[in-house]
This record gives structure tokens, sequence and C-alpha cells, in this order.
């Protein structure tokens, strides 16, 4: 558990003087630039400098509550503490650490002197000697309590939370944290929630209440995989300090009815070749081909209405292949291709998490075999770099092109007459055409030389 600390310091000082029981009172300094904002489940120093070195107080009282009255207060002792680094400059000080564990106003009053037989040690009897801080400062004798407060304030939930399926056993949740604080995740399929109990901490993978966790850190991200298909999953966001909790942010979303497990493209001598598995399918009635090409956006290409091939199984926990041919293609040109399913009420769900690019060659062509040859692509995944080597096996033009999932064109070499040789290398730095710095992810990388070729996917990790 990571604890984190507000240095809430209240500073009290008392010369030291040779009379009376050897102290003259002084008011206490308490300026608003000692008092930040004081949150659920902050830890704070309490200090007092008491400006007089060894003074020998065996009773030092720190009394901490929400009710203001000694009695009632929480007492504890405090420690003394060095010359050093205290902030007390050259006298003697004494400290204590207490806790805000509610939202409340919060009470606390400070006592010191010595066991003289009468004293019960607690802040709350009589007895000479004892010195109870208020506002005001030290007080002589043990009917004059006094107390300060503090506030402490509820803890803001995360803000722009999100949840959205991205295929039918995962949701990628995101969220922005509040105040730099860690978030906690958890899911139920009810939408009714189990209040988390503050002072306790809960970890990833477990359940309390009806409430899974599904996360709980310093990130702003992360998916939550291993659903069950078309199913809603609601979802509660809370910032977390020192394992107290927000009052929670909701959103919810459902699981996709189709698992789509395998999406592939390939050229073949009638055109290119789409390749897809389902693990599950739950109420499909079939599929739809979607395509985009460099000269044209993303288009139906072809339905299970018109297609029987594309039909779905309706509900099925077996795997199913499906395949189609697109014959409308030119060879050297590149095409995405992006599938949907639709389910018996009509609604489409788009697998944008499978989008499949390629540059079409016929492989009945007759073209020269291995005029370019990819070596490596490393490291890979990489960040910020990846170096391509490759050789040619003769002179020709070479054109090098990087695409995003979407199929859209992010970057490009051209080098006309590429003389022939090996390991000649070429770097990429993750950026698109203008330098912008790209997402992670995966990219498709081709190397064509003349009519040859070659596509391999790297991944970026930033």
């Amino acid at each position: 558990m990571k604890k984190l600390l507000v240095n809430f310091i209240i500073f009290v000082l008392i010369p030291f003087q040779a009379y009376g029981w050897g102290w003259a009172q002084r008011d206490d300094v308490r300026q608003s630039s000692e008092n930040p904002t004081i949150y659920l489940g902050d830890y704070l120093d309490i200090s007092f400098n008491v400006d007089a070195t060894g003074w020998g107080a065996d009773n030092k009282q720190i009394g901490w509550g929400t009710t203001n009255a000694s009695s009632s207060l929480s007492w504890s002792t405090m420690e003394w503490v060095d010359d050093a680094g205290d902030g007390f400059g050259n006298n003697e000080g004494v400290k204590v650490q207490v806790q805000g564990t509610s939202v409340a106003t919060f009470y606390y009053s400070a006592w010191m002197g010595w066991n003289d037989g009468g004293d019960d040690d607690d802040g709350s009897g009589g007895g000479n000697g004892r010195y109870y801080s208020g506002g005001s400062g030290w007080n002589e004798g043990a009917d004059l309590y006094q107390s300060s407060t503090v506030t402490v304030s509820a803890l803001t939930d995360p803000s722009s939370t999100d949840a959205t399926a991205s295929s039918a056993s995962q949701i990628d949740l995101s969220w922005t944290k509040w105040n730099s604080k860690d978030v906690m995740v958890v899911r139920n399929t009810t939408g009714s929630f189990t209040v988390p109990s503050n002072a306790t901490e809960y970890s990833a993978g477990q359940s309390f209440g009806g409430d899974y966790v599904v996360y709980n850190g310093p990130l702003e991200e992360c998916d939550d995989t291993e659903l069950d298909a078309n199913t809603t999953y609601h979802y509660k966001f809370y910032s977390v300090n020192n394992d107290y909790y927000s009052a929670g942010a909701t959103d919810s979303d459902q699981s996709l009815p189709v698992e789509l497990s395998e999406f592939s493209a390939y050229s073949s001598s009638k055109g290119v070749k789409l390749v897809w598995t389902t693990d599950s399918e739950i109420e499909n009635q079939g599929f739809i081909v979607l395509r985009k090409s460099d000269t044209k956006d993303w288009s139906e290409l072809v339905s299970f209405a018109k297609d029987p091939l594309l039909q779905g199984q309706g509900s099925t926990t077996e795997a199913t292949e499906y395949y189609f041919i697109d014959t409308q293609v030119k060879e050297g040109l590149t095409y995405s291709y992006q599938l949907a399913d639709v389910d018996y009420q009509g609604k489409k769900i788009y697998h944008k998490d499978h989008i499949e690019t390629i540059t079409y060659i016929n492989p009945g062509n007759n073209v020269k075999p291995e005029v370019v040859k990819v070596v490596k692509l490393s490291p890979n995944p990489f960040n910020p770099t990846i170096t391509l080597t490759y050789d040619l096996a003769e002179a020709n033009d070479l054109n090098v092109s990087i695409y995003n999932l979407a199929g859209e064109q992010v970057w490009n070499y051209n080098r006309g007459n590429h003389p022939e040789g090996q390991n000649y290398t070429l770097r990429w730095n993750g950026t698109d055409m203008q330098d912008a710095h790209l997402p992670s992810g995966i990219y498709l990388v081709n190397i064509q030389a003349g009519a040859q070729i070659k596509s391999e996917k790297v991944t970026l990790l930033r």
C-alpha cells in the first residue's frame, strides 16, 4: 500500500522562562499556506515547537477526533524530535501522525506535563503540570481545555470514464485520474454496487459483495478480459487515497456477440481471399465485408443477404471458419478489409480491431522470385525506432509504405533505380510523414521492388 502524507504543521512557541511552571504562554502561529486541503485518507503530521530544549516533560499527549470534548478524543503519545531537518531551528519539538478517516471536522488538542501521581495520561483528567493547546496557545491547568480544527474533504471521482467493447470477451476501460490519485475499477452484471470499506485494501482479481475488482493502481486504462459474449457489464471507478475511496463514477457496455479469433487476407489467382474464424456466436445472422482503397473510403463490399457463404451460425459455441474472395481488385493496389456482424435484431457490430491491409499481387503472374528479400525488421516490438534490413537481387525501383490498421498510409519511402546488393538498412522512427509521433499499435510494412511486394507486421509500443 502506498502511503500518502500531507504535512500539516502547527507551531506552538513557548520560550523558556524561570517563573511559575517555567514557561510563559505565547500564541501559536497558523498561516493559511501551512494548511493545505486535507482529503479523506490523508495522513497529517501535527507538530509542536516548545522552544525549550530538554525541558523534561514525560507526558506528551495529542487528542484527535470528531467530537469537541477532551474525554471523547482519541489520545496518543507524541514523540520528541531532533533539531535537524524538523523545521524547528534550534528548538526541541514534539509531533504525532494522524489520519483523516472520515469526511468531517476533526478536533485536536495537545497537553504536556509530568507523572505526579494524579495524572491519568489520557488528557481527560486533572493533575498539576498539564497544559492543553488551543487556537490561542497553551493554557495552564487541566480544566482549561481548548481545541483547534481541520476539515477533511471527500475525494473526487475519476473523470472521462469510458467502457467500450472491443470483442466478445473484452471491454476496454479508460479514465482520467483526479489529483494524481490511484484508481480502482470494479464490475458486475447487475448495476447495483457494494460500497467499498474504507481502510481496506482491494487487489485486482478480488471480489467483495457482488463486485469484482478489475484494476487498482496508478494507470489510466486497462482491458477487462475473459468476459462472456453478448453480456452487459457495469463498471464503477473510484479514486483511492491510502485505501480510502471516493463515491465512484459509473459506466457500462455490452460485450460483442461474435468472438472473432482470426481474420486474414491473401493474394490469390482469383483476387484477394479473406479468411476468418469465430470461436463463438450469439444470434448472428451473418457478416458484412467492408473495403477501403487508396482512392475510396470504407464502403460495403458484400453482405450475407446476397452471399450465402456469409450467413452466420445463429448461436453456437463451436468454432466456424468463413471465407470470401474479392475479385474486384487490381494488381499493385492496396486494399483494407473489415468485418461487421449483424444480430437477429439487425444491430451491426464493426470489428475495428481486426482490419487487414494488403497490396494485391496475382501469384499466377510470372514474377521473378526474390527480387527483394526482407532480412529482418528489428527490434519488434519497437520504441522509438525500427530498422529494416533488406537485399535486392537486381537494381530496381524501391518503395516502402507503412499503413495503420485502418488502412491509412502513414509513412512512405521511395528510391528510384536502387542498386542491387545486400544488407541495406532503412530506419523508421514511428512518426508520420509530418514527423508527428504515431500512437502505439500494429502497423503493416509493405516493401515493393518492381512488381514484387513483401509485407510484414510490426508493433510500436510507446
